[in-house]
């Protein structure tokens, strides 16, 4: 009797851990998956040489690219390197005067050498599927709810009666309190955040794609950084090749 007890509590533990486990399962009917901004919503793509040979612009790109520099595909990358080396410096164009003939060095190629950097150039440009009109008017529509919420936070900091300037890509209040340089702190703080979430339209499209510029390695994200490069030839090669055969979208 005493056996048949045990067995008949281990029976009935075990059915209650398990009753217990199929609880917690999530119901896969309630999930509620997060809504994605446009831009986040995209399949992965692998470039291979047949999608350039299938797609007009990019082919005629690859043909037309300058013998000097070379196409590297990298998952959904597409990568050009040049094979000569370059010298280049950036001049800072912000808060020069009228009078100021600085950037006249920039004109020396020895100068350029002595304050400048040799590199190899480098861009690199990701692929996405080519967006159709919905997607440009939802990517419009959330950087423009950004915006909005950005202008916001000046009443909800109560900045919005202070004089705001801009130079540069950079901003900044005029005569602000003690007081208010805190509140302006706060502002900053969250009008990084939102900016961060901007989403970026693409730099060209093929006829299959979308393409978004990554970085270029001889320039600046900075406005106010002007690139001087010596020689210029291959690049100005390798950007009329670009803008010759990548078209750029209507609504960028």
């Amino acid at each position: 009797m005493m056996k048949f007890f045990l067995y008949f509590s281990a029976f009935l533990i075990s059915m209650s851990i398990s009753f217990a486990q199929n609880n917690s399962k999530p119901d896969s009917s309630k999930i509620h998956r997060r809504i994605l901004p446009p831009q986040q919503e995209k399949p992965h793509i692998i470039l291979t040489d047949s999608i350039i040979e299938n797609d007009k612009a990019l082919r005629n790109f690859r043909d037309i690219c300058p013998k000097s520099w070379n196409i590297v595909l990298n998952g959904d990358r597409m990568i050009i390197r040049a094979k000569d080396s370059i010298w280049f410096a950036y001049y800072n164009a912000a808060g020069r005067s009228i009078i100021d003939t600085s950037e006249r060095n920039y004109s020396d190629t020895n100068y350029i050498k002595q304050h400048g950097k040799r590199i190899l150039p480098e861009a690199s440009f990701r692929f996405e599927y080519l967006w159709n009109q919905e997607k440009m008017d939802e990517t419009t529509k959330f950087n423009n709810k950004l915006y909005n919420k950005t202008k916001d936070l000046k009443v909800k900091y109560h900045l919005e009666n202070l004089r705001e300037w801009h130079k540069w890509g950079e901003s900044g209040f005029f005569g602000a309190t003690p007081e208010e340089e805190e509140r302006i702190k706060e502002y900053e703080k969250e009008k990084k955040s939102l900016d961060a979430q901007r989403l970026k339209f693409p730099m060209y499209i093929s006829d299959n794609y979308s393409i978004f510029m990554e970085y270029k390695n001889w320039q600046s994200d900075l406005v106010n950084m002007v690139s001087k490069i010596y020689p210029e030839e291959s690049i100005k090669k390798i950007d009329y090749a670009l803008e010759l055969f990548l078209q750029v979208p209507e609504d960028k």
